[in-house]
């Protein structure tokens, strides 16, 4: 006989979980049922432990493919056969009471990490839990994609999303969910962010519009042109004279420090051991591409002279003479490099934005500005922020267009 499994939280049917849907198919649904134990809200998901007194309400599940299903489960749920005792949720084969009376015994994933302040949901139901929530709250909802390849139960009357991420307060790396505050939909996180033992904690409390907002990125240059113009004077035979122009427009970037503001006094911490610090929250202090460096305006010069020896069969003499920036001329544009474009990175050629300081002050780097609630509170600059004493001034040379230079190359083809 097939296993079952047990979901209480975010797997349940109207949440529409992208790590749910991997699994959808592998799983026939027996019906709704409780378990015994005590249910807590920890912001944006719930965690159930065990308890004598009290139940739990949620959904029933056969599994078709036990392996795959609990595979990817123990995955998002932060659980490790091999080391439970630090898995953020440990899974323990519980008997679940359906509403028709029977009894089956189904895998439940159960808390194993301090529940902090959480708030314990006394009906024991997380969607019945949810609906008052929402109907006491003064937000904007998003209906949840409906399900129609499963006949309808009474847990798929809830088409609303929890109202602490409709109102975009928190966004919490568990497992694949994800709220975006533009599209209000949810997307997969990549693996390598998925949740994993309270020991190795990924939490995070962050909002889209200020940790990665939307803009144009430092490689978004809107606009390269360059111009060709090459001249053979018919008077000097193997003479050829070019001039190339070169027009770009420069490439945006903000104010932003990724030790930008800590979060961690505006937001509930779900029992994790160690939240991020300021020193790794980033905060985009402006639009991305609030700035603009300068754009680039140069004019090369090269006269290519080639000499085919007449005594000498295929033997060929060539010299060319290169003049890097002819007029001299000098842009803040970030795209500064040596005359052979070698050496270091930053100092190749390209545009490199590293090359302009872009110091941003926060109150995680400067005492003297103020903290904020990121969740709350616009900052104002010269208060909880401000530009750095040299921000958008050159770093170095290589901050500006490559200063007139000469090239000279002398050779024998044959």
């Amino acid at each position: 006989m097939a296993e079952q499994v047990f979901f209480y939280g975010t797997l349940m049917t109207p949440f529409d979980r992208s790590g749910r849907r991997r699994i959808e198919q592998f799983l026939t649904y027996t019906g709704r049922g409780a378990i015994a134990g005590a249910l807590f809200d920890l912001g944006i998901y719930p965690a159930a432990i065990p308890a004598s007194e009290g139940r739990v309400w949620g959904e029933v599940y056969e599994m078709t493919r036990q392996d795959a299903v609990l595979q990817s489960l123990d995955e998002i749920e932060g659980f490790r056969a091999e080391d439970p005792e630090s898995s953020l949720y440990t899974r323990i084969q519980t008997p679940v009471t359906l509403e028709d009376g029977s009894s089956v015994t189904a895998w439940t994933y159960f808390y194993n990490a301090p529940l902090g302040r959480a708030e314990r949901i006394e009906s024991g139901d997380y969607l019945e839990h949810l609906r008052g929530a929402l109907d006491s709250a003064p937000v904007r909802f998003h209906p949840l994609q409906k399900r129609l390849d499963r006949p309808a139960h009474p847990l798929a009357r809830l088409d609303k999303l929890h109202p602490a991420a409709i109102r975009d307060d928190v966004l919490v790396d568990v497992a694949d969910a994800r709220v975006d505050d533009a599209s209000l939909t949810t997307s997969d996180r990549s693996p390598s962010v998925r949740r994993r033992s309270c020991s190795e904690s990924r939490w995070s409390g962050v909002r889209v519009s200020w940790n990665f907002p939307e803009g144009d990125l430092p490689t978004d240059q809107r606009h390269k042109t360059k111009l060709w113009l090459n001249y053979r004077p018919t008077w000097v035979p193997g003479m050829t004279l070019s001039l190339l122009q070169t027009l770009d427009s420069g490439i945006p970037y903000g104010a932003a420090n990724a030790s930008g503001v800590d979060a961690r006094p505006a937001v509930t911490n779900p029992g994790y051991l160690v939240p991020p610090p300021g020193t790794v929250t980033t905060y985009y202090y402006t639009a991305r591409d609030a700035f603009t460096t300068e754009g680039q305006r140069r004019t090369d010069f090269a006269a290519n002279y080639n000499f085919r020896i007449p005594a000498a069969r295929g033997l060929e003499l060539f010299a060319q003479l290169q003049v890097i920036n002819l007029f001299d001329q000098s842009q803040l544009c970030v795209c500064g490099g040596t005359a052979f474009g070698t050496g270091a990175a930053q100092n190749a050629g390209g545009y490199n934005i590293q090359r302009i300081d872009t110091t941003t002050l926060t109150p995680v780097t400067t005492a003297t500005l103020a903290a904020f609630n990121p969740f709350t509170t616009t900052p104002v600059q010269g208060t909880n922020w401000n530009l750095g004493p040299n921000f958008g001034k050159a770093i170095s040379r290589f901050a500006y267009t490559t200063p007139q230079s000469m090239r000279v190359s002398l050779g024998v083809r044959f």
